[in-house]
This record gives structure tokens, sequence and C-alpha cells, in this order.
């Protein structure tokens, strides 16, 4: 099944595949006036869309994994990140008419820093990292536009540095 939704919509569609082919027989044009929320896979990549925004559950559920499994402090320090991001997007809601650029600048600047670290850990983590850096302009898109949804998952917490 494939699901496709915005603040009013909900559109499904049931497929054989899920590889590109789906999406070019329900939107052939592809999405190009959207903002899609999306995790890695080849079909969503080559979507026309406006923006991209990576899912944050996703991340959050493997940056987790990592904390739980291995113990891993880079993880626990990209999902404070996250956080800190979700934090400031509710704030950013709450303040429309205020101007948070430095906010968002200095959340993109702690993120570039962490993705140019070294990491040690499994082949797991470094796909993980490789892949935030490779979409790092999808993952803040959130901060950027207002009616990109937060998505919560991992409670805090459970995370503290």
């Amino acid at each position: 099944m494939w699901v496709w939704q915005n603040n009013l919509l909900t559109y499904l569609a049931a497929s054989q595949t899920r590889g590109y082919q789906a999406i070019l027989d329900n939107f052939p044009n592809g999405l190009p006036d959207a903002v899609i929320s999306r995790d890695c896979w080849a079909a969503q990549l080559k979507t026309q869309v406006l923006h991209n925004q990576l899912c944050m559950s996703h991340i959050q559920r493997e940056l987790k994994y990592f904390i739980e499994k291995c113990k891993n402090r880079w993880s626990r320090k990209f999902l404070n990140l996250i956080y800190e991001a979700l934090r400031s997007k509710k704030t950013i809601l709450s303040n429309p008419n205020k101007n948070y650029g430095h906010l968002v600048e200095k959340i993109k600047q702690t993120c570039t820093n962490l993705l140019s670290q070294t990491v040690r850990g499994t082949k797991k983590l470094q796909a993980l990292k490789n892949r935030l850096k490779k979409h790092s302009n999808a993952l803040w898109v959130f901060l950027d536009i207002r009616d990109v949804p937060l998505i919560i998952m991992v409670p805090k917490e459970h995370y503290k540095m």
C-alpha cells in the first residue's frame, strides 16, 4: 500500500510493487508543488517534488537502536539535536511573526559539525551517518517551511546527555 497525505486528504493506492512505477502510475508528473516526508527509499528519491523532508521518526528509531544496543554517544548527540529542532519548531509555530533564523542556523551548524565527525561503530551506524550526510539538505526542511509537520516518536527523557 502506498499512502500520500496532507492536512486535508489521504490518498491510498494498492500496488504489486514498491518501485518507482507505482508512484508514476498515481502521479505521472510527480508532486512538483509538494514537500514529502520520506525515508531514503529509491522510488521516493526519484519522485519530482518541491522539497524532501527526511522522516524524523525513522531517524529517531535508528538512533535509539544505536544508543540502546551500542551505547553510542554520537547517536545520543544527534538525537538530542533532533529534539532541540523539534522544540524549536514548536517555538517557531507559537510565535510566527518573529524571526528565528539564528536558531535554525545554529541547529544546521551543529548538524554539520556532527556529520563531519569520525564516528566509531558498526557498519550500520556508519551507513546511517553517511545517509544523513548525503541527504543533509532534507533534514531540517520542517524548520524552514511552516506547514511541514512535526513527527515525534522517541520520548526525550530516555536520552538525556
